[in-house]
């Protein structure tokens, strides 16, 4: 059986991925996107949006491997 940390870890980087290839698209269309945009410039605001979406890959990927544990309230 799957682990909870390895299916969380996994659709975690899943997303993180696919908001690495929508970074233009973010910042296009939402709402954020364009107040990043307005901030930093467009070529600086899909640069952030990348670095985070592979900050969150990178966690989930240290999630799935059990390098890193989800916080347990016990």
């Amino acid at each position: 059986m799957i682990s909870q940390e390895l299916a969380m870890g996994v659709a975690v980087a899943a997303v993180g991925l696919y908001f690495t290839g929508r970074a233009p698209w973010i910042v296009a269309e939402t709402r954020k996107g364009r107040w990043l945009k307005e901030r930093l410039g467009e070529a600086h605001a899909i640069q952030f949006v990348r670095f985070v979406a592979i900050t969150f890959t990178l966690l989930g990927l240290l999630l799935a491997s059990g390098i890193i544990e989800p916080l347990r309230w016990e």
